[in-house]
Formats: structure tokens, sequence, C-alpha cells
């Protein structure tokens, strides 16, 4: 596929597919439970509180509020592969107002007896006091089932050239480009962020008879694209953050265009690759975006939200980029 080819389908809007981030592959397929935690001990002198002591409560005048005494807490994290398609970690986080070491774990004591001002002994299973989980979450396949069904419907009704942003975790982009690929897609772009995993998930798309691109993050340097220049077609660089919609373009959008450029240049394929801009495109954005270097934006409302999607084009078509 030529750049001609790319530049001037990437300028009429060629057919894009951005996915979500999804979870990493999972390599064993036997169940499999981890096991790990913290334990750690405070001691503390102070009165800056006054809603109750956060450890040892006690009957002492001037012990009993605040951020006084010892205190115990415990950390367990979990994290269960159930399948090849199934990951679930957690954390179980528990708080003992008195010494754990010397209650045994705040088990022990006599829990019939009342406690006294909030003091139940140092040797009673009241002394704990909160148990909760945190940070629980479920991680699922690293396959899509949609997406890519959908990219082979889209060939087979076009002859232009399908991109395929690769929004996922290093673990699974060279299987992705691959599952993409053998759907009919053109052109794989994947993260920079993705490192040793991104170059060879590009060689891979070379492999395949596909181009290939990068995209960087707001947040990422422009230099992290240097090791990719020598082996891709397209360069994309995001204008806002990942996640929110509807934000307006960064101003640090333009000044990272021209620094892309210029590390092309350096690298001898500013002729050989087309820079885009993706993420705040606006009426009022494109032009400094062409005139900072973008070839090509990522179009979405400011396409399709047109009722003139040809006049839209032909305005596309005739913004200039500085020289």
């Amino acid at each position: 596929m030529s750049k001609k080819f790319l530049r001037r389908s990437a300028l009429a809007l060629a057919a894009t597919a951005t996915l979500l981030p999804v979870a990493p592959a999972i390599a064993q397929d036997a169940p499999k439970l981890q096991i790990g935690g913290t334990t750690y001990t405070k001691w503390l002198y102070g009165n800056m509180r006054d809603q109750g002591a956060l450890y040892n409560f006690t009957t002492i005048p001037g012990e009993g509020y605040g951020d006084n005494g010892q205190g115990t807490e415990l950390e367990l994290l979990l994290n269960a592969r159930i399948s090849s398609q199934v990951e679930v970690r957690g954390r179980i986080h528990s708080r003992f107002s008195q010494n754990f070491w010397t209650n045994f774990g705040g088990f022990g004591g006599d829990p019939s007896k009342p406690c006294v001002n909030g003091d139940c002994g140092e040797f009673d299973p009241r002394s704990n006091e909160y148990i909760k989980i945190r940070g629980l979450t479920a991680r699922f396949t690293p396959g899509f089932l949609f997406f890519p069904d959908l990219v082979a419907r889209i060939a087979r009704l076009t002859a232009k050239p399908i991109h395929v942003h690769l929004m996922v975790e290093a673990e699974i982009v060279e299987a992705q480009t691959r599952q993409f690929i053998e759907a009919g897609a053109d052109l794989i772009s994947v993260h920079a962020e993705n490192g040793e995993a991104g170059l060879r998930a590009v060689r891979l798309a070379h492999e395949l008879g596909a181009e290939a691109g990068v995209v960087l993050r707001l947040e990422t340097p422009v230099a992290a694209v240097t090791p990719f220049l020598s082996e891709v077609a397209f360069v994309t660089l995001l204008g806002t953050s990942i996640g929110v919609k509807g934000q307006s373009l960064s101003e640090k959008a333009c000044p990272r265009l021209i620094e892309a450029r210029a590390l092309m240049r350096k690298a001898g394929r500013e002729a050989d690759i087309v820079l885009a801009a993706d993420g705040g495109i606006r009426h009022e954005t494109v032009p400094l975006l062409r005139a900072a270097g973008a070839e090509t934006v990522v179009l979405g409302s400011l396409a399709f939200g047109d009722p003139d999607l040809a006049r839209r084009m032909a305005w596309l078509h005739g913004l200039e980029v500085a020289a």
C-alpha cells in the first residue's frame, strides 16, 4: 500500500476503528490463586482529631479522643486466575484498634462483657475496627468477538484502507494485530506505550502484508515515537486525554505535532510518514492542527454531524500546512 494511497484516503476520512483498552491476555489455562499481603503497626501521639480515637480508644484521661495509641493494619492481596478467560483481583483490609500481637489478631477475650467508653479490652474480637474489601476487579478475555467481524464487513463494502487504532495493553497487542489484519484491516496503529511489544506488533503487521502506525498519548513525551519511525507509515498524536468525552484540545497538541515532524525529518522519514491528530477535533481547532503539520485528523462529530459532508471534506482538503 503506497503512502500516496494512504495519504489520499486519510484526508478523505479513512474508516477508523478505535477500540477501548482491554484486559491483558492470561497465559495460564489452569485455575490459579495467589495470596500475599502486608502488616504494619502504628504508634501515634496527638490530639488533632476530635471524632473519636482512630486507634486504641481507652478510658485514660486525654487518650480517649484524637489520634493517640497503637493500632495494627493488615492487608490481604488476592489474585485468582479462574480460567484463561477470567482474572479476579481484590484486597481485604482490616484494622485493629489494639495491638495485634498481644491480642492474637483480635481474637480472644469475653465478648459477653460490655465495652467501657468504646474500650473492649485487649483480648476482645471487637477491638477489630473494621474489615473491608478494596479494589475488587474482574478482567475478561483478550479476544474481541464483535469488532473484527465489523472490520470484515466493512472491508467487503469499500476499497478504501481500513485503519484500526489498537488501544490495548502490551500483553495482547500482537494477538490483536493479527486478529484485525486477518479480518481485513490495512493499517494497524499501536501505542508507543506498548514498548517492545508494540514494535513486535509493527513487524508482525508487515509480515502479514499490512501497514503499521504508532500513537502517542497526550502525556507521553514525543520522543517516545523515535524507535518506531523507521518502521511505520503513520504517526498519530492524541490531543486530549483518553477516556473523557468532549474535551477541548490541549494547548500542548500543536507544539507536539511540530516536535514530531522535526523527529520525522531528523530520521529521514518525513516524506514517508503521515502525521495525524486525534482528539479535540473541532471546526476551530483543525486549522491550528493543520498549520502545525497534521496531514490528517480523526473525524467524529465534525464529519458525521455535518449535514453537508462533501462540503466539510472540501474544506478540510483546502487547509494549508505551515511552510
